[in-house]
């Protein structure tokens, strides 16, 4: 290859490597910047050339048509920033409108879910059940004969494990009320009553009759549903299609407690006329004080007589569930 061949594959092939292209290129850049020196040299002497010739007016007008051409680019520039501004604020607006109108209202707080949670702590035993002994407690000093009674149903709430208590209470007072069924003529008059000398057991101990203590000794079913069952029988209480609750519950604040040991929430609203979302924190501090101290205040007590559970279908899915005296 020849030298002429090297020196023309340098310039047609990398031409920036080359002091020409540098050459030509400060050349340019130069020639730039005079010509726009020279422009506004033209342009302001053009000015000054129309200023004389027209009037003010048309100078104004000319001078900003001019303007315009000289500077379309950033004002084209600026007019699309400007659109662009005014179309987030647009935007802005338009979904504030759309939040005040569409958005959906949220949803009112559930007073009986928020509240049984929040007691939970303090109305379970130390394995998180919800029981309660009314044997054990004060209540049992209570002078009963002037307890005012609670006689309207009480719808209360429905919590998760309690269709598996409440299933359990029932198929006892199935297979008691079953064991019964056959002798009933003959236990109609049956005497028991409660033993004076209890020892630790889940019920009371009763004292019972020769004929119903037979019935009890050869049955795996425990004496407390037998003789609870039976005295709602001898009394026309017994409903064998509902759930018994036995004889004695009691309304103490903000909770039922039933002789079977289980304790229920009432429901907050449109319920027992003075437990409502405003009074049961107090109620429920004056139970917590009279419980575990010599509290002077006393929550409401009201004695429930014979109750049952009861489960009533809305629809469906839905249902609500009642503790009704009789």
């Amino acid at each position: 290859m020849s030298l002429f061949n090297d020196l023309k594959w340098e310039i047609i092939q990398n031409p920036k490597y080359t002091y020409n292209y540098i050459k030509v290129l400060r050349e340019e850049k130069e020639s730039e910047e005079e010509k726009e020196k020279r422009l506004k040299k033209e342009w302001k002497e053009l000015c000054a050339q129309k200023k004389q010739e027209l009037s003010k007016d048309e100078f104004d007008k000319r001078r900003a048509k001019e303007w315009y051409q000289w500077n379309k680019k950033w004002y084209a520039k600026k007019q699309l920033e400007k659109y662009h501004k005014n179309k987030a604020e647009e935007e802005v607006m338009i979904e504030e409108i759309y939040k005040d109108i569409y958005d959906t209202i949220p949803d009112p707080i559930n007073w009986d879910k928020y509240y049984l949670e929040k007691f939970k702590e303090d109305d379970t035993d130390y394995e998180w059940k919800y029981k309660f002994s009314w044997r054990s407690s004060k209540i049992i000093f209570e002078n009963w004969r002037h307890m005012p009674k609670y006689k309207k149903p009480i719808r209360i709430i429905w919590r998760r494990w309690m269709t598996k208590t409440i299933n359990n209470l029932y198929k006892e007072e199935g297979r008691a009320y079953q064991l019964l069924q056959p002798h009933l003529s003959e236990l109609m008059d049956a005497q028991f009553s409660i033993k004076r000398h209890q020892t630790i057991t889940k019920y009371p101990l009763r004292n019972v009759s020769w004929k119903l203590a037979k019935l009890i000794q050869y049955s795996d079913i425990s004496p407390s549903h037998i003789c609870n069952v039976l005295s709602a029988i001898q009394r026309g209480k017994y409903i064998a299609s509902e759930v018994y609750l036995w004889r004695t519950s009691f309304i103490m604040g903000d909770v039922v407690v039933t002789q079977t040991g289980h304790m229920y929430q009432p429901c907050l609203e449109n319920n027992i006329p003075w437990l409502t979302p405003e009074t049961i924190e107090d109620i429920h501090n004056v139970r917590m004080k009279r419980r575990k101290k010599k509290w002077k205040e006393k929550p409401p007590l009201y004695m429930v007589n014979d109750a049952y559970l009861v489960k009533i279908h809305i629809n469906e899915r839905e249902f609500l569930s009642y503790i009704i005296p009789t």
